[in-house]
């Protein structure tokens, strides 16, 4: 009986340890995009923040809504110098890829 009570000690909770991960992950993607707005104007200048605006991160790939069609196809042929500025400004190489999206969600 007591060799019961001594292996229920190791044995934990599938969906606590769950929970503790996703919120691990949670508060890493949410500083990122905090990071990425606030780095957004410095890295890209007024005159390129104020028609885009990064709206999603997930596994490298940053998600930026544009609002004007021209602006998107000049960011399309710069996007390797986009990342190259963001990731500079936010100290880590963590922009793999952007999506540029038409529109503004917000």
């Amino acid at each position: 009986m007591n060799n019961n009570k001594e292996n229920n000690k190791n044995i934990f909770k599938l969906g606590d340890f769950l929970n503790d991960a996703l919120a691990e992950y949670r508060i890493s993607y949410d500083s990122f995009m905090l990071k990425a707005w606030d780095v957004w104007e410095e890295a890209l200048g007024d005159f390129v923040s104020s028609q885009t605006k990064p709206a999603a991160f997930k596994g490298g790939l940053l998600i930026v809504n544009v609002d004007n069609p021209a602006m998107m196809q000049q960011l399309h042929f710069l996007k390797k110098e986009v990342i190259s500025k963001l990731n500079k400004a936010m100290g880590k190489n963590v922009i793999k890829d952007i999506k540029f999206k038409a529109g503004s969600d917000g």
